[in-house]
């Protein structure tokens, strides 16, 4: 929907940016319908409802973005500048962390909202449409304090810092210390001087994809003074181990009190986090040198796939055509080489069942398989090419990064296999292995509130597959 540039121009405003949102879906309402569900098919590629289907795209997006008025004060309360950094030209992250404060809204603010909308007409509606945003509202009440937003009051965190990492300023925290998330409250005209009786903090922490809650705690207090920092949030040491490291997380802190009507009131903010022991893997980078076959099968026996193996004795001859799609995949919850099933799907034969053979027997077929490489598999790729292996500590982080997904690869070949009667043909694979710049950070400097303030760049080599041969052999009887 909008360009990086865009998106660096509007910066830390979320009102802009939101703003923004809006008036990029007004402009084609002028056109046609289809082109505004266009429009949202586009902002919301990929969120689904629970069960695997999508909720109308052209009734929850529109709805939310006619809602945005209404929405901004909850917004302007929720989201932290840094929240809208991290989410930079990610829409799907942005409905998402929207859907999420709207939660926060009370009853009158969700009519008010439906009002506005009519193709949202009931409170039902409205729970499927951030459904539709992957959002629980049902587990989400069950696990937060229910309180209403004080829409003059402004909770703000204190003294964050962020470093740079992949190419965006994030907020990172170091998992062998205690983390202190100072905040102040405020009004537009600043600091109110008041102390609270009792009042509590509640801090959630949530998987940034998901918004599922991975962490709960809530901090009881008394006496405290609005009119200064308030410190009293904080994490252990041992409530941090429980917590995903080198994952995006959603950290959301709320202050809580009580009315004079004896009804929950209070604020929040949100942004988003990572947590890391001592390495982040960050990106792998550009090839080095030449591709290396593993084409010597004395040598490389071990990288050598048979993929199928067969032939057809009731005719004089046969012809196999297949359809081959092979993976190269790494499983970071393994550690040795595997072999994926290699699955068969006839598509053609010139023999039905009963009938006699011809004397020359023609089948289609499809075939499936694979290799996977667990994480010491990379370091015995590297040590079969002469070249440093990682150490256990980065091959940890890396089984807990997204490699997974920069790694894969796949082939698709359309071979054949001919052979007389009572011939074995056999199908074989190997891959060529290139070595890549591995980029990782370690952790530099860690503040006296367990922000990481300085990450050092580290740069390792890593194996991946870059071409996948086919090799097949006939044995004749």
């Amino acid at each position: 929907m909008f360009s990086p540039e865009a998106i660096l121009a509007i910066g830390d405003d979320p009102q802009k940016l939101f703003l923004a949102i809006k008036d990029a879906v007004q402009k084609t309402e002028g056109t046609s319908t289809s082109n505004v569900t266009n429009v949202v098919e586009k902002a919301q590629n990929g969120i689904e409802k629970s069960n695997g289907q999508k909720y109308s795209e052209a009734k929850v997006a529109p709805a939310l973005l006619a809602a945005l008025p209404a929405l901004m004060p909850v917004i302007e309360k929720a989201l932290d500048p840094k929240l809208i950094e991290a989410v930079g030209n990610q829409p799907v992250k942005l409905f998402k962390a929207i859907g999420d404060a709207v939660l926060k809204m009370d009853e009158q603010e969700i009519k008010h909202l439906e009002a506005i909308n009519p193709g949202v007409d009931t409170a039902d509606d409205i729970a499927k449409m951030l459904i539709g945003m992957s959002i629980n509202s049902s587990m989400y009440k069950e696990d937060i304090i229910d309180f209403k937003l004080i829409k003059s009051l402004n909770l703000n965190f204190k003294n964050t810092k962020t470093v740079n990492f992949k190419n965006k300023q994030r907020v990172l925290y170091g998992k062998n210390q205690r983390i202190a998330i100072p905040f102040e409250i405020t009004t537009s005209n600043g600091r109110l001087n008041k102390i609270l009786k009792k009042s509590v903090i509640q801090i959630l922490i949530k998987d940034a994809e998901t918004m599922a809650l991975v962490f709960r705690k809530d901090i009881k207090l008394v006496n405290v003074d609005i009119s200064i920092d308030v410190n009293e949030a904080y994490l252990t040491v041992e409530e941090i181990k429980g917590i995903p490291s080198n994952k995006e997380l959603k950290l959301e802190v709320s202050h809580v009190r009580k009315s004079n009507n004896n009804e929950n009131i209070g604020v929040f903010k949100s942004h988003y986090i990572h947590f890391i022991e001592s390495y982040i893997f960050d990106r792998i980078g550009e090839e080095i040198g030449e591709p290396i076959p593993l084409n010597d099968i004395n040598v490389h026996r071990n990288y050598w796939h048979k993929i199928w193996e067969g032939g057809f004795s009731q005719s004089n001859r046969w012809h196999v055509e297949f359809d081959l799609k092979y993976y190269y995949l790494l499983n970071t919850n393994s550690q040795d080489l595997s072999r994926l099933e290699t699955k068969k799907s006839i598509t053609e034969d010139n023999v039905e069942s009963g009938q006699e053979h011809p004397g020359r027997r023609k089948v289609k077929a499809k075939l499936k398989s694979g290799t996977e490489l667990g994480m010491q598999a990379i370091n015995d790729v590297l040590a079969l090419l002469n070249q440093p292996v990682l150490e256990a500590s980065i091959l940890e982080v890396l089984s807990k990064s997204d490699l997974e997904k920069v790694f894969q690869q796949v082939s698709r070949m359309r071979l054949e296999m001919k052979g007389r009667e009572g011939d074995t043909s056999t199908l074989w694979a190997y891959p060529e292995m290139s070595l890549y710049k591995l980029h990782l950070s370690q952790i530099g400097d860690v503040d006296a509130y367990g922000q990481v303030v300085r990450l050092t760049p580290i740069e390792k080599v890593i194996p991946k597959p870059n071409f996948i041969h086919f090799i097949g052999t006939t044995s004749e009887r």
